[in-house]
């Protein structure tokens, strides 16, 4: 799947990134559990602290969305947020990208 390209953040913004999930779940499954937030550079380095999780990624009321809240970050630099997250099917394990452009 290709990665989604999020709007321009402002450094001292302070947003809710969301990953939808929904195309990607068979009928009857929903996501499930605690999922698992990095964020690179565009090198592929881990950047936190640099854009940091603004408290505890998780599902939205559908369970088909992963809100990952997000702060900081330095001006001119694209992020790369990675969400992995468990499926009600024990064999299913997604994962979706997505870029967040910092810039004043």
């Amino acid at each position: 799947m290709t990665a989604r390209r999020f709007a321009n953040k402002n450094p001292v913004e302070k947003l809710k990134l969301a990953f939808d999930f929904s195309t990607d779940l068979a009928t009857g499954v929903l996501l499930s559990g605690s999922p698992t937030v990095t964020i690179s550079d565009e090198s592929g380095l881990e950047v936190t602290p640099a854009l940091t999780l603004n408290g505890s990624a998780g599902l939205d009321s559908t369970s088909t969305i992963v809100v990952v809240p997000v702060k900081a970050g330095t001006d001119g630099t694209d992020y790369r947020v990675s969400v992995q997250v468990g499926t009600t099917d024990a064999q299913v394990l997604l994962e979706l990208d997505g870029t967040l452009p910092v810039r004043l």
